[in-house]
């Protein structure tokens, strides 16, 4: 079983050791290489990140959002005696993660208020949702993720950042958004405020941009939580990766 420090210094030690078989209805296999990439990519910050708070290897681990193990996969190839929760409103990609790679179905819910785990674990990860979330559902998300981690748990997810916002710069937005919206998003970034435009007619669910104020800011309301770290488009040279350790 590989150590932390080990998958901190070299990712690919976990190649071998992660299962291959990917589901046909995996929208996120579309290029396998920047697949596997992304997943390994995720388990090396986690592993990076609980190393630089002097952590040990998880116990318990909550993939929240975890599409059809993408990141699960890595989760279960280094940390083989974890127990890992998998939670998505995606019910063909939690079972197939339950079923491919030794994990728990955990309680989901478009109210993150509503979710109560039976217990406890120690790291979560979330890629690609806070991204999609407008300010209010985005600290709910954090609130949940507090309410979830074990005292000196740690919660790494993914947000839009200062990468983000040089697409717009550069003409190159990756997102189906027109000028306006784009505009608005990038300049609500550098006013320090967070951005959001709604892709659905419900408004619930869109593109966001989070500047490092707002994270700033949210854990000066919430003293439990402290910033441990924040890599600048951390994962895929796209999404900002932040880290936050409960501390309650």
């Amino acid at each position: 079983m590989p150590e932390l420090k080990d998958i901190a210094a070299d990712p690919a030690v976990l190649d071998d050791l992660v299962l291959k078989d990917i589901h046909p209805d995996d929208g996120m296999a579309r290029n396998f290489d920047h697949y596997f990439k992304c997943g390994r990519e995720a388990a090396w910050r986690c592993a990076t990140l609980l190393t630089l708070c002097g952590a040990k290897q998880p116990s318990s681990i909550l993939d929240f959002a975890c599409g059809h193990g993408r990141v699960a996969r890595y989760f279960r190839a280094a940390f083989p005696e974890a127990t890992l929760y998998v939670s998505d409103i995606n019910k063909s990609g939690v079972e197939f993660c339950v079923s491919s790679f030794d994990a728990i179905e955990a309680p989901t819910s478009q109210t993150f208020s509503d979710i109560v785990l039976e217990q406890p674990v120690s790291l979560i990860w979330s890629g690609s949702l806070f991204t999609h979330l407008d300010e209010d559902r985005a600290a709910e998300l954090l609130d949940f993720f507090h309410n979830a981690l074990a005292p000196g748990g740690l919660a790494v997810f993914t947000s839009h950042g200062n990468r983000t916002a040089s697409f717009y710069h550069e003409g190159k937005w990756p997102y189906v958004l027109n000028d306006e919206q784009m505009k608005s998003l990038t300049e609500a970034f550098e006013r320090k405020e967070y951005g959001f435009v709604a892709q659905t007619k419900n408004g619930k669910y869109g593109i966001s941009i989070t500047p490092l104020q707002w994270f700033q800011d949210y854990t000066y309301r919430n003293k439990g939580f402290r910033i441990v770290g924040l890599v600048d488009a951390g994962w895929d040279n796209h999404q900002d990766v932040i880290a936050l350790l409960r501390t309650d």
